[in-house]
């Protein structure tokens, strides 16, 4: 009689209850690599982060009074002067300049060359001194624009005169390290031989510079009001920029008009001016462009603020929440839209930042006051005070987040910049924060900045586990993903393989080189398969009915008969004599199937009553069974199993009190060949061949 149960592939039988939310875990998305801060006497400010190609990391903004930052021993002193700090990738201080005045001076911009030389621009009054160089301007309004090499010595620098009000300036480079420098300005711009009239209260200005500072071009965007460029993209063949205007703006040969007071631009034209392209978002009220993006497939993502309702291509309509909700708008690279989005609450939001990653999603950051509500996601800052806000859009318009950082006081978000793959850069500026993103800071006195390496889990792969199962066996292996530190099942330390003997619900939370979190559930469901039984092996006389039927109930029944009654009747008298196999699978109510096999033996009428012997399977691997009838019970029945050589493997000798006998010998350790099993019982013997596998 032989035995086997059928495992059952995965079952979707059971259905999953509960609500599912657009979250990887319920903790941020973010993991602190590390987190600085300064601590200075009056305050520090930090504004532009900028990133070698080495991984270096430079950090720049102002001070007051006595500065000093958090695991470097160097401290600086000032009166409204420039810090600049470079980070090696591990976070550590490789070196920290000072920009001096002796009236004040304010970084506008940064940006690092192929090289790794930084270059800043920024205003200043009188005078600044960067090392043992003075740079003198002309009166009390005055840009500069200095490079410093990679060990942060001033490699040139050039000064500009002009009104530049508190506007933002912008810096860029190409692969030529040739340097654009953007921003707006009133009444009339100077460098060297350049003079540059403004017609109204803020014009733009685009010079390009080479790689030694020498002017290359210019443009200038006017119109009747004031008109700012907040940032600014420059690729091989165009330039992009993006910022604000009022009342009307001259852009080339277009002339643009805002439908409010300030409408939100962006341009986009080729190195040789041709191929202009311009949009513009405005409502009745105020609309800023803030930062503007192109990804590898030359698409533009414009970002800012705006109020009211503002109509986006033909297809798409935002509202904002209170006053000025962030917005973000995709467009192709012929100015089609393709998506736009927007997010805010009751209070203002402000947007500082957005950047764009080699797949195409998009972060923003900036501040905010209240609550911010946005499909499943719901952020409250710290105490209503104002805090940072990080989102993340995936680039098919996809919100995949949005989470706040900040403590109960104030804390701004400045700068956000992309490092390697899942690596983000944060500037901000705090007051009197004690513990943010679950650290605490040291020595905070006042207003002083924080920078965060933070890692995006969102960006790297999930735990997934398998699907939920059902199966008909006693334990089942959890395999998970491999590759994370640690695993967690149902709160008890593990692998990634946990095996489980109950049926229930299982979930693992793992933990990644970077310190992420995410976790996986499964629904295993457990059968212990009933075995099913159709009694032992039979011997009948030819001519007898012989009915096989299992030992229970199952939901169905399969005989190699093809017969799928429960039970089966064997007509022998239409049968010749011999040994013949049955089997029989059977389901129970959980499809769990298991199997049954029995061999009826049918004798010709005249040998039941003589000396026989029965022995099966024929040929044998592990071990066979025999049956021997009509036992002389006055005599011994000697047994032997020998080679064809003679040699005797096996021997037992038996004194009955029963005619039939049956039993079992183990050949799992013979040598394969043909053996002969003997049987004596007084006068009477018999012999049989068997074949062991």
């Amino acid at each position: 009689m032989r035995n086997l149960i059928l495992r059952l592939v995965p079952l979707a039988i059971f259905v999953f209850y509960g609500v599912l939310f657009q979250e990887l875990n319920a903790q941020n998305s973010h993991v602190v690599k590390w987190l600085k801060n300064s601590s200075g006497s009056k305050w520090d400010y930090l504004s532009e982060l900028e990133i070698d190609c080495s991984g270096n990391l430079f950090a720049v903004g102002n001070f007051t009074g006595t500065m000093k930052i958090i695991d470097c021993k160097e401290k600086s002193e000032g009166e409204n002067d420039i810090f600049i700090i470079k980070y090696n990738p591990d976070g550590k201080v490789d070196w920290l300049n000072t920009i001096k005045s002796d009236k004040y001076c304010y970084v506008g911009a940064t940006c690092v060359d192929n090289s790794g030389a930084l270059i800043i621009s920024g205003y200043f009054g009188n005078k600044i001194v960067i090392g043992e160089t003075t740079i003198t301007g002309i009166g009390s309004k005055n840009a500069f624009i200095v490079k410093l090499d990679n060990s942060g010595q001033l490699d040139w620098w050039k000064t500009l005169h002009g009104d530049f009000g508190s506007d933002p300036l912008l810096l860029r480079t190409d692969s030529l390290n040739n340097i654009f420098f953007a921003g707006s300005y009133s009444n009339l711009l100077t460098m060297d031989s350049l003079v540059l009239k403004g017609d109204y209260f803020a014009d733009i200005f685009i010079l390009t510079l080479n790689i030694d500072g020498k002017l290359l071009c210019n443009h200038t965007f006017k119109g009747k009001g004031i008109d700012v460029v907040k940032d600014m993209v420059v690729t091989e063949k165009s330039i992009y920029i993006a910022g604000y205007f009022e009342n009307d703006i001259s852009l080339f040969d277009s002339t643009i008009f805002s439908k409010g007071r300030f409408d939100a631009f962006f341009l986009k034209y080729m190195r040789d001016s041709s191929q202009v392209l311009i949009r513009q978002l405005g409502s009745a009220f105020d609309d800023y462009g803030t930062s503007i993006n192109v990804d590898h497939d030359a698409n533009i993502v414009l970002a800012g603020v705006h109020s009211g309702q503002i109509s986006i291509g033909n297809n798409f309509k935002l509202t904002s929440n209170g006053k000025l909700d962030a917005f973000i708008c995709k467009y192709n690279s012929d100015g089609e839209v393709i998506w736009a989005d927007n997010f805010g609450g009751l209070s203002n939001e402000y947007l500082s930042t957005a950047v764009i990653d080699s797949i195409g999603d998009i972060y923003l950051t900036g501040n905010y006051r209240g609550s911010i509500y946005k499909k499943d996601y719901k952020i409250l800052s710290n105490k209503l005070s104002e805090d940072i806000f990080i989102a993340k859009y995936n680039a098919n318009s996809g919100l995949k987040y949005i989470e706040s950082i900040g403590d109960s006081t104030t804390e701004l978000g400045k700068s956000l910049l992309l490092g390697k793959t899942g690596n983000l850069f944060l500037a901000g500026n705090i007051y009197m924060t004690k513990d943010i993103l679950d650290t605490k800071l040291d020595s905070i006195n006042g207003n002083n900045f924080l920078l965060a390496n933070l890692f995006d889990c969102s960006s790297i792969r999930e735990i997934k586990l398998p699907n939920d199962t059902s199966l008909c066996e006693e334990s089942f292996t959890i395999v998970a993903d491999t590759g994370y530190l640690t695993y967690v099942w149902n709160s008890t330390k593990g692998e990634y393989k946990y095996t489980v003997d109950t049926s229930g619900q299982y979930n693992v939370r793992v933990t990644d080189i970077n310190g992420c979190e995410s976790n996986d559930t499964i629904m295993v469901l457990l059968h212990v398969p009933r075995q099913v039984s159709i009694g032992n092996d039979v011997q009948v006389e030819r001519g007898e009915i012989v009915t096989l039927t299992p030992d229970n109930e199952y939901k169905t029944y399969l005989w190699s008969t093809d017969a799928k009654e429960k039970s089966i009747n064997l007509n022998t008298l239409e049968m010749v004599a011999g040994e013949y196999w049955f089997t029989l699978i059977v389901a129970d109510t959980n499809n769990c199937k298991s199997t049954d096999n029995i061999m009826v033996s049918i004798l010709e009428p005249n040998h039941l009553n003589e000396f026989s012997l029965l022995i099966y399977p024929n040929p044998v691997k592990e071990k066979f069974n025999f049956n021997i009838n009509n036992i002389d019970i006055k005599s011994d029945l000697d047994l032997k199993l020998v080679t064809q050589l003679g040699t005797v493997v096996w021997s037992n000798n038996y004194n009955f009190n029963n005619s039939d006998f049956s039993g079992e010998i183990e050949v799992a350790s013979f040598n394969p060949g043909i053996y002969i099993f003997f049987v004596r019982n007084g006068n009477k013997s018999i012999e049989q061949t068997i074949t062991i596998l």
